[in-house]
């Protein structure tokens, strides 16, 4: 069997380029997940706007994200608010204060950046 032997400068250039290979993927897969987030708050957004009956533009909202760049969420939740004709505000969850006066709500959960809409408030419980 033949051996084959690489040389040491070969080896440290295979090694640089490999870990950079996988910075590349990883910073590309944090920008597909930021840009997951930013849709999904958008699409929160327009349902909100939409129960206030405000006339809002998605793609004016879409492009003004875009334009903006790669800035944190808050800010591009905050920016698309505006946008609609509403105001976004971070509040700590207070279950036993959310009334139907209340709604609708977005809430954005931690961990993945799932979010979610509220337009009804019940303190029935469902029996399956």
């Amino acid at each position: 069997m033949n051996e084959v032997k690489v040389e040491p400068q070969l080896e440290e250039d295979l090694a640089a380029r490999a870990a950079a290979a996988q910075v590349a993927a990883q910073a590309a897969a944090r920008q597909r997940s930021h840009a997951a987030v930013q849709a999904g708050w958008l699409e929160a957004v327009l349902v909100v706007a939409a129960h206030y009956q405000l006339d809002a533009s998605r793609e004016r909202i879409r492009v003004d994200v875009r334009w903006n760049g790669r800035q944190p969420i808050a800010d591009s939740a905050r920016q698309m608010a505006r946008q609609a004709g509403l105001t976004l505000r971070d509040v700590a969850p207070q279950l036993d204060r959310l009334t139907p006066w209340r709604l609708p709500v977005v809430v954005q959960l931690a961990g993945q950046g799932d979010k979610g809409q509220g337009d009804a408030a019940t303190t029935k419980r469902r029996s399956r």
